[in-house]
């Protein structure tokens, strides 16, 4: 078979699985490196090319929202720091990976562990205590960050990690008031805004209670 169909054969997501696992196999690297990227790769598949001898084939199946856990889990240990900061990018990362990255000696793979929604509060905590301000200001934008970690980090040096939490609407309302009063005005008109993006979902949410108690008595 020509390349340029084998790599149109990879490419494809309605290969047949049986045919992406002879693909993954092939000896040309960018054949690998498509199928690596087809999210309908089988897990046998993407479990070889996760020890393929080519960097750009790991980055591929790091990056591929079809990748298994167990696969992700083995790739977060990769020697390419490349791969294991594409891996901390993939929402499926198991927790226990995503806390080893959390870790990691490459900033650019805190970076994206501290983006990750699925990063657990554990590891975001380990995280808002980075020597690196910019980890930190990317935990406090983080949208699944508990409520004790961006107290934490409201009271944080960096003016730019303050904006970030008072941009943040799981930012408990009395750290709110207080960063409302920070030195820094970016940090207080963010805080500001927050409260008043709050206050006007609970009066919403006042208004639609209302609504439904309303419609109940009407039926009664």
């Amino acid at each position: 078979m020509k390349l340029s169909k084998k790599i149109e054969r990879a490419h494809n997501t309605n290969t047949p699985a049986e045919a992406l696992v002879l693909l993954a196999q092939d000896k040309d690297a960018d054949v690998r490196y498509y199928v690596a990227q087809n999210t309908s790769a089988p897990a046998e598949a993407l479990a070889l090319l996760a020890q393929d001898k080519d960097a750009g084939v790991r980055y591929n199946v790091a990056l591929n929202t079809s990748t298994p856990p167990e696969v992700l889990a083995v790739l977060a240990q990769d020697q390419d720091a490349d791969v294991r900061r594409y891996v901390a990018q993939n929402t499926n990362v198991p927790p226990e990976a995503l806390a080893l990255l959390a870790q990691d000696k490459g900033a650019y793979v805190r970076y994206y562990v501290a983006q990750n929604t699925s990063t657990p509060p554990e590891a975001l905590a380990v995280l808002a205590q980075d020597q690196d301000a910019d980890v930190r200001r990317y935990v406090a934008q983080n949208t699944n960050v508990p409520p004790e970690v961006l107290a934490l980090l409201a009271q944080d040096q960096d003016a730019g990690v303050r904006r970030y939490v008072a941009q943040n609407t799981n930012v408990p309302p009395e750290v709110l008031a207080l960063l409302a009063q920070d030195k820094d005005a970016g940090v207080r008109y963010n805080a500001k805004n927050t409260l008043q993006k709050l206050n006007t979902r609970v009066e919403e949410s006042k208004n639609v209670l209302k609504e439904f108690i309303n419609k109940i008595f009407l039926f009664c």
